[in-house]
């Protein structure tokens, strides 16, 4: 009877570390950003390319990663969502602060928060 337990045991100790290998490999550095965007002071509807670049500091020149663009983003009630990657040791350490610079798809510029 011991024998039967030790098995399923280590049955169940080997479904364990197949299930959290296969739990790594589904990890992603992927995010869900949804922001609020003015134009002008008046809340933003329409189409926006946007750039999104993180920086080690409030006032810090030190970008972490590349600059990534959107284009043609949709805006509906100054409501935004994107998915960004900036890849896997861009939060490895530190806080971070994410700059956000758009461009309205008619040349008028705004300001995204």
């Amino acid at each position: 009877m011991l024998r039967n337990y030790s098995k399923r045991v280590l049955f169940f100790v080997l479904i364990l570390m197949l299930a959290s290998g296969v739990a790594q490999t589904q990890t992603t550095t992927r995010f869900t950003y949804q922001g609020r965007l003015n134009n002008g002071g008046v809340v933003a509807n329409g189409n926006y390319d946007l750039q999104f670049a993180l920086f080690d500091g409030a006032n810090s020149n030190v970008q972490v990663g590349q600059t990534l663009t959107m284009t043609n983003v949709p805006v509906d009630g100054g409501v935004f969502t994107v998915t960004l990657d900036f890849g896997r040791d861009a939060f490895a350490d530190g806080l971070r602060f994410l700059e956000i610079k758009m461009c309205f798809l008619h040349g008028r510029a705004g300001r995204a928060g």
